[in-house]
């Protein structure tokens, strides 16, 4: 599929440190492709969220209702209301996968109106 008919939905909740540390690089890595990333964020320190709303290409969305269905929720609704013919959900701290699959995933997912679910699984 063409990689500028996809939008990416995914969710944030920096609760420590490390998590805070890892999400950064990874939606960093994420946003270098260049396309939108709804966000929809858990409660991350206003540090991190700073962080976020200063990322290129990454919208932050309210989460419908607090917990983890929500953010997804939310975070899917604000992608479909854009304009992609294509929505990647995907875990936020996904880096390697970012760096060295994503690109091939989205390539070799089919150009098809009528794809349902393209799913990405380990090797």
């Amino acid at each position: 599929m063409q990689h500028d008919r996809v939008t990416f939905a995914t969710i944030t909740w920096a609760r420590t440190d490390e998590e805070d540390r890892l999400l950064r690089i990874s939606l960093s890595e994420l946003s270098g492709l260049g396309r939108p990333i709804m966000v929809a964020d858990g409660g991350s320190t206003p540090d991190f969220r700073a962080f976020l709303r200063g990322t290129p290409n990454v919208t932050v969305v309210d989460g419908e209702r607090p917990g983890v269905v929500g953010q997804v929720r939310s975070s899917l609704q604000a992608a479909l209301a854009t304009d992609a013919a294509f929505i990647v959900y995907t875990e936020p701290d996904k880096r390697s996968f970012f760096e060295r699959s994503l690109r091939v995933f989205v390539d070799e997912a089919p150009e098809d109106e009528r794809l349902g679910v393209a799913i990405a699984a380990r090797d």
